[in-house]
C-alpha cells in the first residue's frame, strides 16, 4: 500500500481488505493446498502425504515469500508470513 501513490491508497487498502475478507484455503485430504479469493485460485500445492495431518507446513507462495501455516485447538488455521500480521482461517467440514 505504501508504494501506491498517496492519493490511491485509500482505494488500494479498500481492493487489499475486500481480497481478505473472501480469501479461503481448502486442505483436501490427499494433502493438497489451494487458495483463493472471490473465487480466484491463487495457487494450488500439492504437499507431501501426511503434512495435513501433522497439523504445520510450509510452503513457499509463487512470489518466493514461505507461508508457514499451523493448527489451532481452536478449529482455524494460522497463516503467518513475514512482515504481516497472522491470518485466522476457520475450519469448515466439507461433503466434497
Amino acid at each position: 500500500m505504501e508504494s501506491a501513490p498517496p492519493a490511491a491508497q485509500a482505494d488500494v487498502r479498500a481492493q487489499a481488505l475486500e481480497e481478505l475478507l473472501a480469501a479461503e484455503i481448502e486442505l483436501i485430504v490427499q494433502d493438497e493446498f489451494v487458495s483463493r479469493s472471490n473465487g480466484v485460485e491463487w495457487y494450488r500445492i500439492s504437499l507431501p502425504p501426511g503434512t495435513v495431518a501433522r497439523g504445520a507446513f510450509e510452503f513457499t507462495k509463487p512470489s518466493g515469500v514461505t507461508v508457514r501455516m499451523e493448527w489451532q485447538a481452536l478449529g482455524c488455521w494460522i497463516a503467518q508470513e513475514p512482515d504481516k500480521p497472522a491470518i485466522m482461517f476457520e475450519a469448515i467440514e466439507s461433503a466434497t
